[in-house]
Formats: structure tokens, sequence, C-alpha cells
């Protein structure tokens, strides 16, 4: 009785050790390896949707390693006290647009990151119509308003706004020398961070084919801590004519 038992013991262990050695030595490659018969794998993705998110993508000739603030005797704020006595953007949370009535705002972001809170703003030019400003001799029309409607990628943006950098405002409207900017706004960047990350995420689920359900949670400032902007589902609704995990 007691070698019978010690022979189970030795096989239930030999048994582990195999196991051990299968978890050891696979690799990722397996993930979307699935057959008809399979269940799709759920796969939940937690989105960053911090205020950094909505930060208007660059223009490529900005280089954020450089510091194009002004350097005048004083430093004035231009849209807290306005373009006769503002000498430059020097707000370290940044900068935003606001749209009230059909008027542009160019508006400081107050500490509590929340736009809507703003205490100053600094009128666009003219009747107020467009986001169009003429400051510093150059004028220059900034994008305003995230799009809220589908592109050619399957993606859109939808930011509640699109923030500013002061060293991205200064280079816009203060920089010189080699480097400056010379445009006037047509050749700006209309996407924030949030639409690349997005565009992102929707690129290797499609890679994914329909092998995998995705879903996309997000951060709340509640007690739940996350709350599901994008059901479980399949990104497409056809699978692909090759397999994108084993085709080059």
């Amino acid at each position: 009785m007691k070698n019978r038992n010690a022979l189970v013991g030795i096989i239930i262990f030999s048994l582990l050790c195999q196991l051990t050695v299968v978890r050891t030595y696979a690799d990722d490659t397996c993930t979307f390896m699935t057959t008809a018969n399979d269940i799709p794998p759920n796969i939940v993705i937690l989105l960053d949707n911090g205020a950094s998110m909505e930060e208007i993508v660059w223009h490529s000739g900005y280089d954020n390693r450089i510091d194009y603030t002004p350097k005048p005797a004083t430093t004035i704020d231009i849209v807290q006290y306005g373009k006769a006595t503002g000498s430059g953007f020097f707000r370290d949370t940044g900068y935003s647009i606001k749209i009230s009535a059909g008027k542009y705002y160019l508006v400081e972001i107050p500490n509590s990151l929340v736009v809507a809170d703003n205490q100053f703003a600094l009128n666009a030019d003219g009747d107020v119509n467009n986001p169009i400003w003429t400051i510093n001799g150059r004028t220059i029309t900034l994008p305003a308003v995230p799009s809220s409607s589908v592109d050619g990628a399957g993606v859109k943006d939808n930011a509640v706004n699109f923030r500013y950098s002061k060293n991205y405002l200064n280079w816009l409207f203060y920089s010189t020398g080699d480097g400056a900017y010379v445009g006037n706004g047509s050749d700006l960047p209309n996407k924030s961070r949030f639409y690349y990350a997005k565009n992102a995420l929707m690129t290797i689920a499609k890679l994914a084919s329909n092998k995998a359900s995705f879903s996309i949670y997000s951060f709340t400032s509640n007690a739940s801590g996350a709350s599901n902007v994008q059901p479980l589902g399949m990104v497409v609704n056809t699978p692909l004519a090759t397999d994108p995990i084993t085709t080059p």
C-alpha cells in the first residue's frame, strides 16, 4: 500500500513538472491562435482619459526640447492681461479655446484643469466668429474643435477640448530665427492625443481580426475607478482574407 501511494505521488509530481515546463517555454505567439470551434478571448484595455490626452498634437516643426518662452523684462500673460500689455504665454497649466454663442476665446486652464472654470479670456480677432488671433504681429488660425465624426480610418477624436501648452503657443506666436513658425495655421495638426491613442488601438485590434473580443475602459472620478466606454465585441464583422498574425 505504501509503495502504491509512493508511486501515485511520483506520477502526480511528474505531471506537475511537465506542466511547469510547458508554462516556462510557452510564448505569446499562441495568444490569438483560435480555431472555428474556440471561444475568442476577451481583452480589456484601460485607456488614459486624463487632461493631457486632450493636448493637441504638435506641428512637425516644433521642438519641445527648446524653450520658446519670451524673455521680456516683465513676464505678463497675454490671456490674463490682454494684447496691450501681455508679453507671452506663461501659464504652466496651459491654454484652451472656448466657444460661447458662436464666439471664440483663448482661455487659460485653471489649476483645477477644468477648462470651464477659466477666469480670463482673449477674444479672437474682429467679430470673434473665427478662431483667428493676431499676436506679436502674427495672424494664426488655431484648431479649435476636436472632430466628433468618424474619419476614413474608422476613428473619431471626440476630445472635449483642445489643450495647448504655453511653450507650443510661444513657438507659434513668438519664436524667431531658425525653426520659427512662419505659417498662418492652415498647416497645424487638428487632432488630440486621444485620436492617436484610439487609432493605435484600432490598428492593433483589426490586426487580430475576429480572433478576440475587445473592450475599453477609462478612468472615472468615482469609487468604481473605471467605466466601460466600449462594450466587449468584435472589431470587424468579417474576418480578414488572410491571417494577420501569420501573414507578413
